[in-house]
């Protein structure tokens, strides 16, 4: 009997792959953190890592670091400044939407959280656009649901 069940099992797996069905995964939700300024990197690792559910993969504070680190492992979320130390959040949501595999949620959180930036950034693929000024909750609120929907354990 328990050979049907493994047999099953692995069919289903074989199934999903073909039919790229992912289940919710048990391992945390994986985060770059693409943000030049140590002091805010350090607070917005504070404010999403609240439990095993959520993992920071990598951080960045330039253009070319943070698509290294896209180019090296996959993440599930990219949490995106746009005024890097060295070249543009722009050019990296550019990158994440046509130059990996892979589709990474994208959360912009700037401090230029202007209307026809936001435009602009949702235009081009990013999730969602959210100010450093007014946004911190909701930030910490968009990761939560998002580790929840992931399937990662407390």
């Amino acid at each position: 009997m328990m050979r049907v069940a493994e047999s099953n099992l692995d069919q289903q797996k074989a199934h999903a792959a073909l039919h790229n069905d992912v289940s919710p995964r048990s391992e945390p939700l994986r985060v770059l953190l693409v943000e030049d300024s140590p002091i805010i990197r350090e607070h917005l690792i504070e404010a999403i890592v609240t439990s095993s559910r959520v993992k920071v993969v990598g951080c960045a504070d330039t253009e070319s670091q943070a698509v290294t680190a896209l180019e090296k492992d996959e993440c599930d979320v990219i949490i995106l400044d746009l005024g890097l130390a060295e070249g543009s959040g722009t050019e990296v949501l550019k990158y994440a939407r046509s130059d990996i595999a892979y589709s990474p949620v994208v959360v912009i959180f700037t401090n230029y959280a202007h209307p026809n930036s936001r435009k602009q950034m949702l235009k081009m693929g990013a999730d969602y656009f959210l100010s450093k000024s007014e946004d911190f909750d909701r930030l910490r609120r968009i990761m939560e649901g998002l580790a929840s929907s992931h399937g990662g354990q407390e």
